[in-house]
């Protein structure tokens, strides 16, 4: 990977040129990914900036105290509850776990008081998908993978694909003095989910003491939050096309991944239509570019859900799904990938680069 960017031991600074927003980082080595991932080299990056600062400030959402990042994931354990990692032809489609845990924690309980919560919540699993649904009560969705969204959108359920994150209220004022968090998404192979099951298996146990607070944060459904910039389709100047499908590896236009190959070179400060299409038979590909946010236009020719309708940098391909996205190249040139999520995708070589240039 030396022909990537190569970061090497060092202290660095980094220029943040972005707004607040719900990041995470992980360990990128080549064909490596899902194990190291899966072993721990993977944590949140949050970022604020004078408008969500306002936010809370001002009461309309919780302060850092009631903010909350939790990350969802699934593992194996042997005898001696140690990881286990071993995968073989049968993982080929992606690592399941039989244990889940949040925040590492397999069972996991959280106190808390009678009044909103913000919770962040980041599917980092290897292949496993989560549909959330709590046992009482609704979300409140506020951002959506890394950004927080124009206005809030009540949720009944959130379904995360590999990376994905949700920003979501969850008000605990009237709630029963136990609130569980499920997973309602059945999932017995790597490669894709099957379907919703209820009542699910629980995550994590809310306990609820107390009485309501007075001084709440204020954010309630439609509430404002971040204005929201379109790239309009007069923007365009480029269209590329991506078809992620499985032949012997998995491949990208047909193509294994290779380092010294840039499979697109978009110029900077220009606007792009990118066509993801999922040509993989029964499997599910949560489609991830680096670099910069994108905007889904069409999901199989429909505009998405409006939680979807705003910046992402995850897209989720269901069976033969195609997603159309808008994606701009401001400032930055150079080399970066865009890959499948599911880490035994990617490291089985469903992974592109591409290079930004002048």
């Amino acid at each position: 990977m030396a022909s990537l960017l190569t970061i090497n031991p060092a202290t660095h600074q980094q220029e943040i040129s972005d707004f607040a927003s719900t990041q995470w980082y992980h360990d990128h080595m080549m064909d490596l990914t899902g194990q190291n991932v899966y072993m721990g080299l993977a944590g949140f990056y949050l970022l604020t900036d004078e408008l969500e600062k306002g936010l809370i400030d001002g009461g309309t959402l919780p302060d850092d105290s009631f903010n909350i990042p939790l990350v969802f994931q699934d593992r194996v354990f042997d005898q001696n509850a140690q990881l286990v990692f071993n995968p073989g032809q049968d993982e080929f489609n992606g690592w399941l776990g039989d244990v889940f845990v949040v925040n590492g924690k397999a069972q996991p309980y959280f106190n808390v008081q009678r009044r909103k919560y913000r919770f962040r919540m980041l599917n980092g699993s290897n292949a496993r998908w989560y549909e959330l649904q709590l046992s009482s009560g609704q979300f409140l969705q506020i951002g959506n993978d890394s950004w927080l969204l124009p206005f809030a959108i009540p949720r009944t359920s959130i379904r995360l694909a590999l990376a994905e994150r949700a920003d979501v209220i969850i008000d605990f004022r009237n709630a029963p003095n136990e609130v569980f968090l499920n997973n309602i998404l059945e999932q017995k192979e790597g490669a894709t989910p099957e379907g919703v099951t209820k009542p699910g298996t629980p995550l994590l146990k809310f306990i609820v003491s107390g009485s309501p607070v007075s001084n709440d944060a204020s954010v309630v459904s439609g509430t404002t939050l971040r204005p929201h910039t379109p790239i309009r389709p007069e923007e365009i100047v480029q269209t590329r096309r991506f078809v992620f499908a499985q032949d012997h590896h998995w491949v990208i236009n047909d193509r294994e991944f290779d380092p010294r190959r840039n499979d697109a070179t978009p110029k900077s400060n220009t606007a792009e239509r990118w066509i993801f299409k999922n040509d993989g038979g029964d499997w599910s590909h949560p489609i991830h570019p680096h670099l910069e946010a994108h905007q889904i236009q069409k999901i199989n020719g429909r505009a998405p859900p409006v939680y979807n309708s705003f910046k992402k940098d995850t897209t989720p391909l269901g069976p033969d799904d195609e997603a159309e996205v808008f994606i701009k190249f401001r400032t930055f040139t150079g080399r970066y990938v865009f890959h499948c999520h599911n880490l035994e995708h990617e490291d089985h070589a469903m992974m592109a680069a591409f290079e930004v240039v002048p």
